[in-house]
């Protein structure tokens, strides 16, 4: 008892490539009109003016912060408006310590970051210096301004340090800092404890070099993540090993889909990592914002490369940056960008997938209820770009592409995965009545919940939705059953269907069944051709298989030749009507 040749499968709908995407975003500008200016403080962000803003942070609270570097000023969204809380906006200048913040001077701030108690930290570049605000506050906390870039003052106190062109600024756990000296090549630390200044990482600090490094970030682990952007990479640094975490150390754009270490970049710039350990950064130089997934593979999720301004309303990949310098990304999945060259902030809004009204059912009659074991089908959209089949034979996952479906909070074994409908299959374990809870989930998101009908047994028979012929198989060449190659009457067919309800022996998950031993359904089943009862030999599922079940059945020998529905029932539950050929 099995099925013969490939045909049987391209017949089921199941046939599909297979591909790795990313969570996908649309796009829009949050603040800025694409202009370089400096107005529209105290008013509604989307009409501000910005000039290459340089780096961009959210607080606790979800406040952006933004380096207005052009501006030579930190302003702040809130809401839907935006203020000014550093530097005076347009003059760049230094002003000593204990000033107002809004009354003070900056030189082109480039990088921002947050301690452990909230306040804020800017890497005032063109000054050479580290500022912090606290409350209304701004003090230099490292180098001196006034003797230009310079490398100097390591073990000594970090207020007289000499610091070059400091880009981006991190704390680890303890709260000690982090400095990208930019200008230096090097990192430098500051003891939160003593306030002693020393080079961390980098040339003159250690035989692992850096080139022009700018972006820090520690994971939850501690690693520190550097984006070197002269050396076309991001580093990640655990002491003491230097190791290359993404770029192939050559300028390019290459590698979606693989494995970051072999991607190329070009000058990246910003870096972030959410919650869940995603890596996200502005690669700056290929106008793209990458991102790297815990596996380690990098997709781009903003800019479709080229240099320009377009896209708002619609997918992030199709979008056009221009020169990113920063992102951040919110609890939620939003994201963030710096879209320096457009005088712009953009925001990435996860695009979860929704599934449609009435869009869950039976694989092969896309109608409910659904039944435990049965292979069910989701329509929708958003279920990413690409589509995923699983290899024939083997155990389906429970994930692909970033795509997972859960039935009650049960992960769902996956057989197909495309942006518009899923193949799966219904957990075992499913409640027999009543409704269930379908979800699809997109790198963690999930959309809206379709509640489901569900019964002991679903039974829905597959065929061919041209034709409305039942997907047949005449015995005993295991030939496809149609007009033309019609089965005597007399013979036995084997239709497949899907929903045969509880099974002995139990079957598993998402498992292939052997093929050396029968598994039957335990409900009571029969079958009917045209009007009259039909004898079955066997109701169960197929052997080799997921989900898929078969009757085989004795054709009456009274039918005169022509074409007759066929229908099943199991547990009481009457199957679709689908026709058959009788000679």
């Amino acid at each position: 008892m099995n099925i013969r040749g490939r045909s049987l499968v391209v017949c089921l709908g199941l046939l599909c490539l297979s591909a790795a995407r990313a969570q996908q975003y649309t796009i829009q500008t949050l603040a800025g009109t694409g202009t370089a200016g400096f107005v529209g403080d105290n008013g509604a962000a989307a009409a501000a003016q910005f000039s290459s803003p340089g780096a961009v942070a959210l607080d606790s609270k979800g406040n952006l912060y933004i380096a207005d570097t052009g501006n030579h000023c930190i302003r702040m969204i809130s809401g839907s408006t935006i203020t000014n809380i550093a530097g005076t906006g347009g003059t760049a200048g230094y002003s000593p310590d204990g000033t107002t913040a809004t009354a003070a001077l900056l030189s082109s701030p480039a990088g921002l970051a947050f301690d452990s108690k909230g306040n804020l930290y800017i890497a005032d570049t063109g000054n050479n210096v580290i500022r912090k605000i606290t409350g209304t506050t701004i003090a230099t906390v490292a180098g001196i301004q006034g003797q230009g870039g310079g490398y100097g003052g390591d073990l000594g106190p970090a207020t007289s340090a000499n610091l070059y062109g400091p880009t981006a600024v991190a704390f680890d756990s303890a709260d000690n800092m982090y400095i990208a000296d930019n200008g230096s090549s090097l990192i430098r630390k500051v003891d939160i404890k003593t306030n002693i200044i020393t080079s961390y990482l980098g040339s003159g600090a250690t035989d692992q070099r850096l080139r022009n490094p700018n972006g820090l970030w520690f994971d939850a682990s501690g690693a520190l993540y550097i984006a070197d952007s002269a050396n076309q990479r991001l580093a990640k640094y655990v002491a003491p090993t230097l190791s290359n975490f993404a770029g192939n150390l050559t300028a390019g754009f290459s590698g979606d889909g693989g494995q970051a270490a072999k991607a190329q970049l070009n000058k990246p710039v910003g870096i972030t990592i959410d919650a869940a350990g995603s890596i996200y950064v502005a690669d700056t130089n290929n106008s793209r914002i990458r991102k790297i997934t815990a596996d380690g593979t990098i997709t781009t999720i903003a800019g479709k490369g080229g240099a320009g301004y377009l896209g708002d309303g619609g997918s992030a990949t199709s979008a056009v940056l221009n020169f990113p310098r920063s992102v951040a990304v919110s609890s939620n999945g939003t994201v963030y960008i710096a879209d320096t060259g457009n005088h712009a902030i953009r925001v990435l809004n996860p695009a979860f997938p929704t599934i449609s009204t009435n869009g869950v059912g039976n694989a092969a009659t896309f109608l409910s209820p659904i039944s435990p074991g049965a292979l069910a089908t989701i329509v929708g959209t958003g279920f990413g770009t690409a589509t995923f089949q699983a290899d024939d034979g083997f155990a389906w996952p429970m994930s692909a592409n970033l795509v997972s479906v859960k039935v009650n909070g049960v992960a769902a074994p996956l057989y197909f995965v495309s942006p518009g409908q899923i193949n799966f299959q219904v957990p075992w374990a499913t409640p027999t009545t009543g409704t269930v809870n379908v979800a699809v989930l997109v790198n963690g998101g999930s959309g809206n919940v379709a509640p489901v009908a569900v019964g002991t047994a679903a039974p829905g028979l597959f065929y061919d939705p041209v034709s409305g012929a039942a997907i047949v198989q005449n015995t005993p060449d295991y030939s496809l059953n149609t007009a033309s190659n019609p089965a005597p009457a007399g013979s036995t067919i084997v239709a497949y269907l899907t929903g045969s309800g509880p099974v002995s022996p139990a079957a598993k998950d998402g498992t292939p069944l052997r093929s050396d031993t029968l598994t039957w359904a335990t409900s009571a089943y029969t079958a009917k051709i045209g009007s009259l009862a039909a004898t079955v030999s066997f109701a169960g599922l197929t052997p080799g298989f997921i989900g898929l079940g078969q009757m085989n059945i004795v054709v009456p020998s009274t039918l005169t030749p022509g074409v007759y529905p066929l229908s099943v029932t199991i547990d009481g539950q009457t199957s679709n009507s689908a026709t058959i050929a009788v000679k």
